[in-house]
């Protein structure tokens, strides 16, 4: 098998587990449509086709969008034109998304953040993962759990044996309340038996700032942020949130491999149209982006941010989508009760 490398926040009022749930997992995502005719599918792209991303404009997500857009155009004449729509945790770029022609001609970046977290934690989002197709997958990347040199911890057990000792004084940074890392530290503080104290940051880079200023002692990170610093002695791991290890760190032992069952967190990424698309005009999608993200360049530019190139067909998409969101699901009911406390 191979292995994976790897803002003013919103307060979030409390939901019932009914509720998140159903937000989770309402309806079926592949949503419904008029099959196009054989040669409306066949014509398609004859014009630019519009992807919405949630982040703004230079960072890793835009250039990603980019590469796999210069492939696309060089595989149909047509353009993908990139409309940064960044805030409120995605809910700006799905809003905008959803409310476009179900045509194929309006796409959205889209992920487990935007899609299976955001709409689970906040009642004032108006859209789910049931308003959307999902087109095609572009990548996983998954988190990891990085403390300072010189914490007195070293891994899951020296972590435990220490939380357990003081509990909740021992603070971790996440990227915002609701984030990828902060469900992971949720997770991890259930499954371990441990009591933490989360502490949000307006995003992955000022977090890892205070780490390695010492002002933080752990944090959850993505590889790409802190691999040299690791590399350099001035942050260790503590764990890794994925089924394998990563290849760039091979001594470092997931969080499975010490002992927690399932522990692994696949934060991905990938394309999604408005719900109504017709089938065959997604299945025309799915097609050229997977041929993109099987092209040496672009799956050498995706690889280097410490992703693991994901293609799927728009229903392999789609299970792995709603798999995934079960599998957190019970971390996200009891995180929905208590992230306003």
């Amino acid at each position: 098998m191979r292995r994976s490398p790897m803002s003013n926040a919103p307060r979030y009022p409390q939901l019932s587990r009914r509720t998140a749930l159903s937000r989770i997992l309402a309806g079926s995502v592949l949503g419904s449509g008029m099959l196009a005719s054989p040669a409306r599918a066949q014509d398609f792209p004859n014009k630019p086709v519009k992807v919405i991303l949630m982040y703004p404009p230079g960072g890793g997500a835009d250039n990603q969008a980019r590469v796999i857009g210069e492939q696309f155009r060089a595989a149909t004449g047509q353009a993908m034109v990139i409309e940064s729509r960044p805030g409120g945790g995605g809910g700006v770029a799905a809003n905008a998304a959803k409310g476009a022609q179900p045509d194929g001609y309006t796409l959205l970046n889209g992920n487990l953040g935007m899609m299976t977290l955001t709409p689970a934690l906040n009642t004032g989002i108006n859209y789910s993962v049931a308003d959307f197709v999902p087109v095609a997958a572009i990548s996983i990347i998954y988190p990891l759990l990085v403390a300072r040199a010189d914490f007195p911890a070293s891994n899951l057990k020296e972590l435990a044996a220490l939380a357990k000792a003081k509990p909740r004084e021992i603070s971790y940074g996440t990227w915002g309340l609701g984030s990828v890392p902060h469900v992971a530290g949720a997770w991890l503080e259930e499954d371990a038996g441990i009591q933490l104290s989360a502490i949000p940051y307006r995003g992955e880079v000022p977090m890892v700032v205070d780490l390695l200023g010492g002002q933080l002692p752990l944090g959850w990170a993505s590889l790409p942020a802190v691999q040299q610093h690791v590399k350099d002695g001035k942050l260790k791991v503590i764990g890794v949130a994925a089924e394998t290890r990563f290849t760039q760190l091979p001594d470092t032992p997931t969080f499975i491999e010490q002992g927690l069952r399932g522990f692994a967190i696949p934060s991905w990424f990938g394309y999604f149209a408005p719900k109504g698309t017709p089938p065959a005009i997604v299945a025309a999608l799915n097609a050229k982006i997977n041929e993109a993200l099987n092209t040496p360049h672009v799956r050498s530019r995706i690889e280097e941010q410490g992703q693991v190139v994901l293609v799927q067909s728009s229903s392999q998409f789609n299970d792995f989508i709603q798999q995934n969101a079960v599998r957190i699901q019970p971390t996200l009911t009891r995180l929905a009760a208590t992230i306003r406390q």
